[in-house]
């Protein structure tokens, strides 16, 4: 009988020697996945720092000047109270529509309470501040209570908080109800027109819920004209065309300073959606 004691050991460092190739290549597949994320995630953060710069540039400054271009803190705080009041008196009319609070996760609720913190904040400092109106909001609600969890002095913003529908404060024929789903293209903005925008945060993107509601009310709609100037760029992403709702009103407030709806679109619809401006020839109206 052969002896093939001698040949075992071969083997088996044969199978350890595979075994441990098995090993690396598992290893070095997970090493290049994580540094592949790692480099996502910077590039998001640059985005959204390039983003954060860029609107901070379309806003008024954070400090002004009598004498050498600067104001003192208290000074600016008036300021910046006195250009609220002012949008309270003359700004142009925007409705936040609060009645989905029934329809959206708590989740949700949480979400669209953080934006209308960020729609406060960046109206303020805006060079064109605009006239909120928060509609059919309950009080004592859950919504209203998560809004004043979130937003710190949430009671004494300077906008309009109504218990009554849109429909019960405006005209119908001076409404008009911004959803994505529209046929309407909003090209141009009236002064006299109240705006609306849908509040509702909602993840499993149930769609047409806000043009359903409008054309149910017999109240016109309009969408933004992101198709118009937009359009799908080289750059990886969702390439979405449905905003948050304090990006809608950051649209309309870009707009309203520039009177471009390019400059509008390209500083306030986010980059990573993936979304790039149309060559001019390529724009029909």
């Amino acid at each position: 009988m052969e002896d093939f004691s001698d040949e075992l050991p071969s083997l088996y460092d044969s199978d350890n020697e595979i075994s441990s190739s098995k090993h690396k290549m598992k290893k070095e597949k997970r090493e290049a996945y994580w540094i592949k994320t790692q480099e996502n995630k910077r590039q998001t953060r640059k985005i959204k720092k390039q983003e954060k710069k860029q609107r901070a540039k379309n806003r008024i400054p954070d400090t002004h000047s009598r004498e050498n271009g600067m104001l003192n803190k208290r000074d600016h705080k008036r300021f910046i109270h006195e250009k609220g009041l002012q949008a309270l008196r003359s700004g142009l009319k925007i409705c936040i529509d609060l009645s989905f609070e029934e329809k959206m996760s708590e989740k949700e609720i949480s979400r669209l309470a953080q934006q209308l913190g960020r729609i406060y904040g960046y109206n303020r400092k805006t060079e064109k501040p605009l006239h909120i109106f928060l509609t059919s909001i309950d009080q004592s609600g859950s919504f209203f209570k998560e809004c004043t969890r979130i937003n710190q002095g949430f009671q004494n913003y300077l906008w309009d908080v109504c218990d009554e529908a849109y429909s019960e404060l405006f005209p119908k024929e001076d409404i008009v109800y911004l959803s994505p789903d529209s046929e309407n293209i909003l090209y141009t903005i009236d002064p006299e027109k109240v705006y609306i925008i849908g509040g509702l945060v909602d993840e499993s993107i149930q769609k047409k819920r806000t043009y359903y509601k409008a054309l149910q009310s017999g109240i016109q709609t309009a969408r933004l004209p992101i198709d118009v100037f937009m359009m799908n760029g080289d750059r990886k992403g969702n390439y979405c065309r449905i905003l948050t709702v304090n990006q809608v009103l950051a649209v309309i407030s870009e707009f309203l300073r520039t009177e471009d709806w390019r400059q509008a679109l390209s500083s306030e619809v986010p980059k990573r959606k993936g979304l790039v401006l149309k060559p001019l020839e390529n724009v029909s109206s």
